[in-house]
């Protein structure tokens, strides 16, 4: 799930809740959770949600292991 939070008055802060079940620890999930937040950067710049002049959003991602 992605969420968009007002940050400032004119910025936004993106939380991107990742819920995956895995039965083994996998010891590439901060590589994994980063080629996401990269997905995640391409789609905001392939749907127009960002101009030429903005910067990338900061995203929050939270990896929840239980």
């Amino acid at each position: 799930m992605v969420w968009r939070v007002r940050w400032e008055r004119d910025r936004w802060l993106y939380v991107y809740l990742l819920i995956e079940f895995q039965s083994t620890v996998d010891p590439y999930m901060a590589l994994r959770v980063m080629v996401y937040v990269g997905l995640l950067y391409q789609d905001l710049v392939y749907n127009r949600q960002l101009t030429d002049a903005d910067k990338l959003p900061p995203v929050l991602p939270l990896v929840l292991y239980i």
